[in-house]
């Protein structure tokens, strides 16, 4: 699901090991730091196939990777794989073209996977919301049309534990799941354990807000949380385009106030209430043990900020 969407050094040296290095793409001795480039609308990534190098847009609530067909067209010895099909929020169904690419290279990182052709109508029509101000649609319209390249999705993402410190604008991938012992030590530090179910349109948790217990998606590549309201609860709040809860509670933990715009989703979507998007990813550090199905948050309100500065400095003076 898109539309125009902590872990640190710390976190990485009791998880997974020592390093000698934290330098853009250098590798960790089992895990491997993705430097993203700073940008407040979506945030991206690089990789590599053969010898090019592609931007990406990092989608959490995607099952697919994808490639523009401009770019796609370019790359050599690919080979069709498949035919798929998606579906947009607003229930609009695309059919696809997949191949097998050569190897991708993420960081120092390489694997095989499928990467789908990218059909231009579904960004068009089936992942924007009608009522965005222009300025914010034509800047969103240049990052997803000019400068992104792709998308990595979940065929790629759930090879790995996954760490999202976007506040930091970096990524962490592990090749490993987490061990009990390594999930205890991110309880020590602040954060939240919240269990998720896996579906095709991405992980579910299950959150209580002020209206009522909610099934959304974590997905990074939806720019505002969104939630899709009962005919009641339309009644309730009126003509309103958005609406904030003063809580957004998991697993008997409260990460806080939100926001969230008012949409109609479709029918086919029945199995989730709305989705948390890049606002929230923004302002916490997410582990996604995929093996595992648990997602690990801290938010500023969870940890320690002094904590953090001081195992950082302490950290990159060795």
């Amino acid at each position: 699901m898109r539309f125009f969407c902590i872990c640190s050094v710390m976190f990485s040296r009791v998880l997974f090991g020592f390093c000698n290095c934290y330098e853009g793409f250098e590798c960790f001795d089992e895990i491997h730091v993705i430097n993203m480039p700073f940008l407040s609308y979506c945030k991206f990534m690089e990789f590599e196939i053969g010898e090019e190098r592609y931007k990406a847009l990092i989608d959490t609530g995607s099952s697919f990777s994808f490639l523009r067909k401009d770019v796609l067209e370019k790359i050599q010895n690919k080979k069709l794989y498949s035919h798929s099909e998606m579906m947009s929020y607003k229930g609009d169904r695309y059919l696809t073209v997949d191949f097998q690419v050569p190897q991708i290279k993420i960081g120092n990182l390489f694997t095989e996977s499928v990467i789908t052709e990218e059909i231009p109508d579904f960004w068009k029509n089936g992942s924007t919301l009608g009522y965005q101000a222009y300025l914010l649609y034509f800047k969103l319209w240049l990052l997803h049309e000019v400068y992104r390249e792709g998308l990595i999705g979940r065929n790629v993402l759930e090879k790995y534990t996954c760490i999202f410190d976007f506040p930091h604008a970096h990524m962490f991938l592990a090749e490993k799941p987490l061990s009990l012992e390594q999930a205890e030590s991110l309880l020590t530090m602040g954060f939240a354990s919240l269990p998720f179910e896996m579906t095709n349109a991405g992980p579910v948790f299950t959150f209580q807000t002020d209206f009522g217990d909610k099934k959304f998606i974590l997905d990074t590549g939806a720019t505002h949380s969104i939630v899709r309201l009962s005919e009641d609860e339309k009644k309730y709040f009126g003509r309103k385009r958005k609406i904030s809860t003063g809580k957004l509670m998991g697993n008997g933990i409260n990460f806080g106030k939100h926001t969230f715009l008012i949409i109609d989703m479709a029918a086919e979507q029945a199995r989730i209430d709305g989705i948390v998007g890049l606002d929230f990813f923004k302002q916490n550090t997410i582990c996604f043990d995929y093996e595992h199905k648990i997602a690990y948050i801290q938010t500023p309100k969870l940890g320690s900020k002094e904590r953090f500065n001081y195992w950082w400095k302490s950290w990159m003076g060795r």
